[in-house]
């Protein structure tokens, strides 16, 4: 299974869990931060939400989980997608107007809830493309867990991307693999 189908199928699950929560007029997308920040008012879209893929990581306690487990019947190592963390920036471009559902303050809101409300995402049958791929029959899904980060980590990532600050919330996804 490749990595890149992973954090794709990963992708696009997160945003598609994120855009079935938003209101009408919200445009849900995984755009860079620096093409994300020129948005323009469309007809029938109001505000933006993105989903951007930042890092990824090794994740660490994945082995200790479930000893024996990333091996196949002649005891070769497979490359398991749950052996990654998944970093990801969820920016949101809401409108100014707080008493408005498109308002940046409510969008932030509701993503957030999303996440904490249902850390499990599904991507099975998300992209079509994916389900052709290894990783929609290796993966069950990934779990989604809020992620600080502090001041100076959100300037460096903001100054490295040449990007105006937005309210973010910062998250990481581990694919969990199929039993």
């Amino acid at each position: 299974m490749s990595k890149f189908s992973t954090i794709a199928a990963v992708t696009l699950g997160l945003r598609d869990m994120i855009k079935a929560a938003m209101p009408p007029m919200v445009e849900v997308t995984t755009l860079p931060a620096a093409m994300a920040q020129t948005f323009v008012v469309q007809p029938g879209v109001r505000a933006r939400v993105n989903v951007m893929f930042l890092r990824a990581s090794v994740n660490t306690g994945f082995r200790n989980l479930s000893p024996g487990r990333d091996r196949d019947a002649v005891g070769v190592r497979e490359a398991l997608g749950g052996e990654l963390g998944l970093h990801y920036l969820i920016t949101v471009y809401g409108t100014a107007d707080p008493e408005e559902e498109q308002s940046t303050e409510r969008l932030f809101e509701g993503v957030h809830g999303v996440i904490m409300g249902s850390p499990v995402v599904g991507f099975r049958g998300s992209a079509p493309v994916l389900a052709e791929a290894d990783s929609a029959s290796n993966l069950d899904g990934a779990r989604v867990l809020v992620e600080s980060l502090s001041i100076e980590d959100i300037y460096r990532v903001f100054s490295a991307l040449r990007a105006e600050y937005r309210p973010t919330l910062a998250c990481v996804a581990m694919p969990s693999p199929r039993n």
